[in-house]
Order: structure tokens, then sequence, then C-alpha cells
């Protein structure tokens, strides 16, 4: 299993459209987080929840580009630590997408 963790820089006008997402976050712990690029979100993938986890990371980063807010995103397996691209999470999620059809079958 992997884990995500999402942390960025930005503006406090995010925190409204971030705590639609992050709806168990208080906001003055998003407030907090953009203001000195701490983790704002960290979620599993590839649990029973996977695809719960993948549309939360991807909906925050999407409200973190749309507003220019630098995004790092981390990847954590086991005791292994990188620091990856939104590309790379978005590769990462559609390709478990694209096996999890070819195991039931579907195109």
């Amino acid at each position: 299993m992997s884990t995500i963790v999402l942390s960025a820089r930005g503006d406090v006008a995010l925190v409204g459209e971030l705590r639609r997402l992050l709806p168990s976050t208080p906001v003055a712990a998003i407030r907090d987080a953009l203001a000195s690029a701490e983790p704002l979100i960290e979620r599993d993938l590839y649990g029973n929840d996977h695809d719960e986890a993948a549309a939360q990371l991807l909906g925050v980063v999407d409200v973190l580009q749309r507003f220019g807010a630098s995004v790092v995103v981390e990847a954590i397996d086991g005791e292994e630590r990188s620091v990856e691209t939104v590309e790379y999470l978005r590769a990462i999620i559609e390709r478990h997408v694209e096996i999890r059809r070819q195991r039931e079958g579907r195109p």
C-alpha cells in the first residue's frame, strides 16, 4: 500500500474550496498548512476505499492548481519516501483503474 501526502503553499482564498474537499479538517488547520506548506491531506491508496481516496486527492490537486498553488506530492511506501510530481500521482491512479478494468474484463 502506498500513502500519498499532499502539501502546498497557497493563498488563504483556497480555504473555502479545500474545506469542501476536506470536511473533517478544521479551517484553521487548512489555513496553517497553506501558510507553512505543511501536509494538507494524507491518504492510503490501493485500500478498500481506493476510489474515494483517489477522487479526494485529485480533487485537492485540481483546486490547488486552479488557484496557482505550488503542490508537493510525497509518496510513502513502507520506509521509502519520495517526492513526486502531480503527473506521477495522476498516472498511478489511472494505471490502477486500467488494471482493475482488465481484471474485471471491461474495456
